[in-house]
């Protein structure tokens, strides 16, 4: 399952990439980022936990440091998230994988650092498959010396996919060099739906003994809900971009005042 969802978010990628490669300006590069806000999720019962998240991935943006009023950013990544009091990447953490499109307006511009805001919309993949035994001892013996045990290991397996949209406000940094940085703050509300499956497999065993009890699988249709904050640095390499102080609006504007 897993190699399935990275193959389809890196043909997403290659093909936005071709996309601009005939642009002459282009900055690629990576972004790490954390995240926390409120989840919830309804699988029969419904349920909500605050949150917590690291990612890192891919980063695109058409205008890094140009003199240029709009901006796409493409951000695509890997993210393991915990609820609060758990670890991070343990087998209780949820896998997610995103792919974050953000529209910037830069409302400031200069030669070594442009400030820019604008909505993002967010498609992403959300999924795990944790399991965990726990061990009985039954008081009565099936024979004398013979304690028996019951096993019960239980699974879960889910998978959702969400869509959300929120809003970013973002700083890049930057010098004659090709290299830059980037600050992002921003928020993100997604809503999805996918599917969740259960199973508890028993066993009772003693000496000379042993005594499955399979229960059925139990498959449900889940619900997915999360509000959250997020901050993200981003480092970015900067291909055939040139700062200009008048853009051809300038320039067409002083023309036609001279005639």
């Amino acid at each position: 399952m897993l190699k399935k969802y990275i193959i389809i978010i890196y043909a997403a990628v290659i093909i936005v990439f071709l996309s601009f490669n005939g642009l002459y300006a282009l900055g690629v590069g990576g972004y790490v980022a954390a995240n926390g806000g409120i989840s919830g999720l309804r699988t029969g019962d419904a349920s909500s936990n605050v949150q917590y998240g690291l990612q890192g991935g891919f980063v695109l943006d058409t205008a890094v440091g140009l003199n240029q009023l709009f901006n796409y950013r493409l951000g695509v990544g890997y993210e393991n998230a915990m609820k609060s009091g758990n670890s991070f990447f343990d087998q209780f953490s949820i896998h997610r994988v995103a792919a974050s499109n953000t529209f910037g307006y830069a409302f400031f511009r200069s030669r070594h650092l442009r400030v820019w805001m604008g909505p993002q919309i967010e498609l992403a993949c959300l999924f795990n498959k944790s399991s965990y035994t726990s061990y009985n001892i039954f008081p009565l013996p099936l024979s004398p010396g013979n304690m028996p045990i019951q096993i019960n290991r239980y699974t879960t397996d889910f998978a959702i996919f969400s869509i959300g949209f929120g809003a970013v406000l973002g700083i890049n940094i930057y010098y004659e060099g090709p290299f830059s940085i980037g600050f992002e703050i921003g928020f993100n509300a997604c809503l999805g739906i996918g599917s969740h499956k259960d199973s508890n497999n028993q066993f009772i065993i003693a000496p000379g003994v042993f005594i499955p009890s399979i229960n059925p699988s139990l498959s449900r249709t889940s619900s997915f809900g999360r509000v959250d904050g997020f901050t993200r640095i981003c480092f970015i390499y900067r291909v055939g971009e040139i700062f200009v102080s008048e853009t051809p609006r300038d320039v067409d504007i002083k023309l036609q005042e001279k005639i």
